[in-house]
């Protein structure tokens, strides 16, 4: 089956809806309609005692107002990497994992995503654990789980008004969630390796 780590989140019920066959969420809180695995991430067993064939991980920490960059390395981090632990105890499985596309940038979020991906391909390399890491901006969409700044309208409104949520080299950029989440499932669905930047629609500020 495949196991999915936040799948609670915007982009993971976006995902949910989705994929085929046997699923299986993991995380803090359940998911409804799927079985549920309660765990921390970065406390996530290799061995889960059922074969799994691929993981979808999109769980990540933007933002900890006590736990600071710490907490969000060992969400993003070692996260990630027991996420690729746990493929290499599972012959054959695949890891698809949501990067971003600011990775590297001088933040302590963007750079534990990219701490994430280069420990990420380097293990998985060296194990032979098929990877395909996808980096894509902020999301929007129309949906019901679509609240607040994330909604469509609200992003165009701000963008229009010059008041876009992050700022990087005068423009912001944005990425409609369904489409993020059609190319998260085709990644899992046809085994795709490598990484992949999803880009977005980018507006002057």
């Amino acid at each position: 089956g495949t196991l999915v780590t936040g799948g609670g989140g915007l982009l993971g019920s976006a995902v949910l809806r989705r994929l085929h066959g046997s699923v299986v969420c993991a995380g803090r809180s359940p998911v409804e309609g799927f079985p549920h695995l309660r765990v921390e991430l970065d406390r996530l067993p290799a061995d889960l005692g059922v074969r799994v064939a691929a993981v979808v991980t999109l769980a990540g920490l933007v933002l900890h107002r006590d736990g600071g960059r710490r907490e969000m390395a060992r969400v993003n981090v070692r996260g990630a990497m027991r996420v690729a632990e746990l493929a290499r105890a599972n012959p054959g499985c695949h890891v698809v994992h949501a990067s971003t596309s600011g990775v590297g940038a001088p933040f302590d979020y963007y750079e534990t995503k990219r701490e994430a991906e280069d420990g990420l391909t380097a293990y998985c390399r060296e194990h032979g654990v098929p990877l395909a890491c996808l980096r894509f901006p902020q999301l929007h969409g129309a949906g019901p789980d679509c609240e607040g700044f994330r909604r469509s309208t609200a992003v165009i409104r701000r963008c229009l008004a010059g008041r876009p949520r992050l700022q990087f080299g005068g423009t912001v950029c944005f990425a409609d969630v369904d489409r993020v989440a059609a190319a998260v499932v085709r990644a899992a669905e046809t085994r795709a390796c490598g990484v992949f930047d999803l880009g977005g629609h980018a507006y002057p500020v």
